[in-house]
């Protein structure tokens, strides 16, 4: 059964899946949730990209999750993300983030890591500095976790939208 996303009262930029409905969520949810069976998420080598639709490959992000200390490093950053955004961070690590995402995003990954549940964000996505010629825009994401140990919340995978198709 697909879970219903509520809005995370203590991330200002979480909405609840409702809000931001839309096909290519449905369909990445949909597919995460069919690899987990009883588990609270499956592994990164059952969720196998190619499994998914064409169209939403580019608008995924996978972050590695490193502790002692906490990071999240960007394991795939998808060609329609790097597009949109002027810039590819795979390899990367968030807090080199620049200003637009950064903290708010670390505290989402940060988030999934101890909950093991997914989220769904609403925000805007505002250049500053070297990315000041492009216009900010609302993004969504449905972020989703993964775990390689079944205890551990060891990546996340992600989604985002700029329309609600």
């Amino acid at each position: 059964m697909i879970p219903e996303i509520e809005k995370v009262a203590s991330l200002p930029s979480s909405v609840s899946l409702a809000e931001i409905r839309s096909d290519r969520f449905d369909q990445f949810l949909a597919y995460w949730d069919s690899l987990r069976g009883a588990a609270f998420a499956p592994g990164w080598k059952q969720f196998e990209l190619w499994a998914l639709p064409p169209a939403i490959i580019p608008y995924i992000t996978v972050v590695d999750v490193h502790r002692d200390p906490l990071d999240f490093v960007y394991r795939f950053f998808g060609t329609g993300q790097t597009n949109r955004k002027g810039i590819d961070w795979t390899g990367k690590s968030l807090q080199s983030f620049p200003v637009q995402r950064g903290p708010s995003a670390f505290d989402e990954y940060r988030w999934v890591v101890d909950n093991k549940r997914p989220l769904t964000i609403s925000d805007m996505v505002v250049f500053e500095n070297a990315y000041s010629n492009r216009v900010p825009f609302e993004q969504h994401s449905l972020r989703l976790p993964l775990s390689d140990d079944g205890q551990e919340v060891t990546q996340i995978v992600s989604l985002a939208i700029w329309d609600k198709k």
